[in-house]
């Protein structure tokens, strides 16, 4: 191990001995929208659009009645996309920045799918501070540890505009392997296990971020720091 690597470990492990070396709070899939309770796409699962709201107030007080935090890290879709159907997306959103406003921690917001139906990528920037010099994926760094934020959305049929190169090769990936794409709203129609993940609100890390990604890995393991991987969506 490089001696850069051995002290990294050694402050990971110092810290371990007296107390947790980094904690953090874990919240996703919020989707607060002021609406009756509904499905979700499968009709599987029934979604409490209001209830959610409280959810997330408990959680944060949870947080704030515990051991300090590192922070808090909001994996993702804290409106719903009915909330831009329903023209009510400032409000909704209001909301759930008040009940997050007495994280005493700090926030660290992912893009998910409802977000990006409901706000463009600047306007999340600007209102979540979801972007680190100029884009959604990062690296937080602590003694001995590293967080690595990842945007699943990089290449994807949301979030950027039709001319955008990302769309434009999320939307030939989808022709591709989907067959349903622009033909039927029944995009799983056919479809059988790892293939149904190309669906229009799924979307990929892409070239450019995948090669960071693993350079990041690469400078941990030489650094001999532990890695955190935050992503809103499961990674294949």
């Amino acid at each position: 191990m490089r001696p850069a690597a051995q002290t990294a470990a050694a402050t990971a492990l110092k810290a371990t001995a007296t107390g947790p070396a980094i904690r953090v709070g874990l919240i996703a899939d919020v989707q607060y929208c002021d609406k009756e309770d509904g499905w979700n796409y499968s009709k599987t699962e029934k979604r409490a659009y209001r209830g959610s709201l409280e959810c997330l107030r408990k959680a944060v007080t949870y947080w704030e009645q515990g051991p300090s935090l590192t922070f808090v890290a909001q994996l993702g879709d804290l409106i719903d996309g009915n909330c831009m159907k329903l023209g009510i997306t400032d409000e909704c959103m209001q909301r759930v920045e008040e009940a997050l406003r007495p994280v005493s921690s700090p926030v660290v917001h992912l893009l998910g799918n409802h977000e990006l139906y409901n706000y463009s990528r600047a306007q999340l920037a600007a209102r979540l501070n979801t972007q680190v010099e100029g884009r959604e994926y990062y690296t937080l760094q602590y003694p001995g540890w590293r967080v690595v934020v990842l945007d699943p959305y990089q290449v994807a049929a949301i979030g950027w505009e039709k001319e955008d190169p990302r769309f434009q090769e999320a939307e030939r990936i989808l022709r591709e392997k989907n067959p349903n794409y622009g033909v039927t709203d029944d995009w799983f129609r056919g479809m059988e296990g790892l293939n149904r993940r190309f669906v229009p609100y799924n979307g990929g890390l892409g070239a450019e971020q995948l090669g960071w990604f693993r350079a990041q890995l690469t400078a941990a393991q030489e650094a001999g720091d532990r890695v955190i991987v935050l992503s809103p969506v499961l990674l294949h």
